[in-house]
């Protein structure tokens, strides 16, 4: 694992979401009360643009078929909610329910970093 700087957890207010580049990766970091998560900003299915999304409390959804994902672990919430049935049941057979990717975020004197495979 890498550690990498994102920035000062101050810049996101509590219930939003922002982006950081963190070398090739996207990482979206979200404030849900006084916790931040990170997760990979590109949705596991379709790579819609989760930052995007709609974040309503913990659960976070894809603006491009409508998948809900749990910031605080990835776990799959609702898949492809906005297609409708018949193609619903032909993306599912194609493509599993995927969880987010989920990555360690750190906390330090108000700072942000995010531990990253290398």
């Amino acid at each position: 694992m890498s550690v990498m700087a994102l920035g000062w957890a101050g810049d996101i207010p509590a219930g939003a979401m922002r982006v950081y580049d963190a070398g090739e990766r996207r990482i979206l970091v979200a404030h849900i009360g006084d916790q931040f998560y990170a997760l990979d900003a590109k949705c596991p299915h379709m790579g819609g643009d989760l930052s995007r999304g709609r974040l309503e409390g913990t659960a976070l959804t894809c603006p491009v078929h409508g998948s809900r994902f749990d910031v605080r672990d990835g776990r799959v919430i609702a898949w492809v909610d906005k297609l409708p049935g018949i193609l619903k049941g032909a993306v599912t057979a194609i493509k599993k329910p995927t969880p987010a990717t989920t990555y360690p975020l750190h906390v330090l004197d108000n700072n942000l970093s995010v531990s990253l495979p290398v």
